[in-house]
């Protein structure tokens, strides 16, 4: 997702409309992007990317925050057809999914709690993927969720004063600590510490637009802070608020890579998964709208050999992606394996149909409307893959 506040609204509405149901011809396209970045070496990151999105119906050229990975966004890129349908119940549920004869059951959400329970004692969802030279035994079958904490009473931090809260909350069994862009989001603009279980809750502005993401094993203080994962790759969790249509844009993007498991809950709107949905197919208008997106699974384990990223003990990190094809318009073997464990998350740059949420902003509606939201690191995976 590449996070503008100057998109043109003609092309987002495009691509809900394809989200939510519409019938555009086959494998069309009404927009295209392409993105640059450039970043040097930093706590933070320093890089930044330029995208320029052009549609049918025009085109805008935005600034965005990158962390200083060189990548390819697809927010707002106006792309349609994406995704073929797909009918049909899924097998491999999750132990204590509730699915009963082939039809999984799918109960209603409750955005305030969803993703707050300790859920070390779910067995994991075995996805073992085609054998590759990479992965002569199939990837991804030691994937677990990891160990994670129950969260303690949110601190306030920042400006209360502000029109919305942001919650980030650390549900990992070990220490993180949060990087945003732009940088000023947290007190002081340094990496803010979260120890196991701990969360805080932050004053957040009516017109952020950004990225939050956890690193961990971190040394130092202040803006000297030095991480395992250096300039990443990292799970993103990208916002846009009031960004168009009167709605707060949001996702969990692994167009990097991936480093940690993280979820955006959405708190205050009402929400309903759509029986029809696929797991890692098409976001229809009930399951996009106000949804909360989680990549819950541990990549890590089971990352192709070539896209391993190690510490100095020999330990894989991270999951690096970079990999999509025809310059961010379609899956490859590494997109399609970072897909397979968190299928509601960006893995290249145009995946939007499948991993773009949008919700109506209360600031926007009259007060009716999203307003909050949580970020949580190591969140619970519920029934259906991709949701708390």
């Amino acid at each position: 997702m590449r996070l503008t506040k100057a998109l043109t609204w003609t092309v987002a509405v495009s691509v809900a409309a394809s989200a939510c149901g519409g019938t555009p011809s086959a494998g069309s396209s009404s927009g295209s992007e392409s993105a640059s970045a450039s970043g040097s070496s930093g706590s933070a990151g320093s890089g930044t990317s330029a995208a320029t999105t052009t549609g049918s119906s025009g085109s805008t050229t935005s600034g965005a925050a990158d962390t200083g990975m060189s990548t390819s966004g697809g927010f707002g890129s106006g792309s349609t057809g994406q995704g073929a349908s797909t009918s049909g119940s899924g097998s491999g549920s999750v132990a204590g999914s509730g699915s009963t004869g082939g039809t999984t059951v799918i109960p209603d959400v409750d955005a305030s709690t969803a993703g707050m329970t300790n859920a070390s004692d779910v067995d994991a969802a075995r996805i073992v993927a085609t054998a590759t030279p990479d992965c002569p035994d199939g990837c991804n079958t030691d994937a677990s969720y990891p160990a994670m904490t129950p969260v303690g009473t949110p601190m306030p931090i920042g400006d209360q004063t502000l029109p919305r809260k942001l919650y980030i909350e650390n549900q990992c069994s070990y220490k993180t600590w949060t990087f945003t862009l732009p940088q000023s989001t947290l007190p002081g603009g340094v990496p803010y510490e979260l120890d196991p279980g701990q969360a805080v809750v932050l004053g957040w502005s009516n017109s952020f637009s950004g990225r939050i993401w956890p690193r961990t094993g971190c040394t130092g203080d202040g803006g000297n802070i030095k991480c395992t994962q250096g300039n990443g790759p990292d799970t993103l969790a990208e916002f846009t608020l009031t960004a168009g249509m009167a709605s707060d844009w949001y996702d969990i993007s692994l167009v990097d890579g991936f480093s940690i498991p993280v979820g955006i809950i959405q708190l205050d709107a009402p929400w309903t998964m759509s029986p029809t949905y696929v797991p890692g197919g098409p976001l229809d208008m009930l399951t996009q709208q106000c949804g909360s997106p989680v990549c819950a699974v541990d990549l890590n384990p089971g990352c192709p050999a070539s896209q391993q990223l190690k510490d100095g003990s020999g330990n894989v990190w991270g999951c690096k992606n970079g990999q999509s094809a025809n310059g961010g318009h379609g899956a490859t073997a590494v997109t399609t394996y970072l897909k397979s464990g968190c299928p509601t998350s960006y893995t290249f740059a145009f995946d939007d149909p499948q991993s773009l949420f949008l919700c109506k902003s209360a600031q926007q509606n009259g007060g009716v409307g999203a307003k909050d939201y949580k970020v949580i690191y190591c969140p619970t995976q519920g029934p259906v893959p991709g949701f708390p």
